[in-house]
């Protein structure tokens, strides 16, 4: 048996080319006001991420909850347990941070709640296709994960397979610079380094 763990990971790039601070994904209490309860996500998405998220929720039952992502992603599968433990909470709302936004999985944490906000005009949410991180061989087997992906897409109310496969077709094309990126203003195919962007017109939307 190949003992090789596979990890999918999306790595994570951005306009600025800058990175979050914190090397884990972490959940930071801001305030609590007559309004709810906020918190800050920040860092590396990890797989055990969504338990956290879990133990905020059942901590302010009946509260609004909102979230504010300054991350670029990590593990594709912590991002797709954040995005079904958002979903289950009709109380949270999860915001793009204008400091640095959603990317990758964490903008499927983004994407997950009833409700996604951006803070700003400058927040930005990039999706792209999963891949094997450095830390293994390349060329491992993603159609596992894919099929989960289009189903949480489909939850979220696009076409999943037609956005799945935009994805793998721009990474094909772009390598894993190109991301499906969205904005206040709408979508656009951008190309992170190269600092390329261009308005599209969404073929995945309903």
């Amino acid at each position: 048996m190949n003992k090789l763990f596979t990890y999918m990971m999306i790595i994570v790039s951005s306009i600025v080319l800058s990175s979050p601070v914190a090397w884990a994904g972490d959940f930071t209490l801001k305030t609590i006001d007559s309004s709810g309860v906020w918190y800050e996500y920040i860092g590396t998405v990890l797989d055990s991420d969504a338990e956290q998220l879990r133990g905020i929720m059942v901590t302010f039952p009946g509260k609004n909850v909102f979230v504010t992502i300054n991350s670029g992603g990590g593990s594709a599968f912590g991002g797709l347990a954040l995005f079904w433990e958002a979903e289950r909470w009709d109380n949270l709302t999860t915001i793009a941070g204008k400091d640095y936004g959603a990317w990758s999985a964490a903008g499927m944490f983004w994407l997950g709640s009833p409700r996604d906000w951006f803070e700003s005009s400058e927040s930005r949410v990039g999706f792209h296709q999963a891949y094997c991180n450095p830390y293994h061989p390349p060329g491992c087997d993603i159609g596992p994960f894919r099929d989960r992906l289009v189903e949480a897409l489909n939850k979220a109310g696009y076409h999943g397979i037609i956005f799945d496969a935009w994805l793998s077709e721009t990474q094909m094309a772009w390598g894993v610079s190109g991301w499906a990126l969205l904005t206040d203003e709408g979508w656009f195919l951008h190309h992170s380094r190269y600092g390329l962007t261009h308005k599209i017109i969404p073929s995945w939307e309903i």
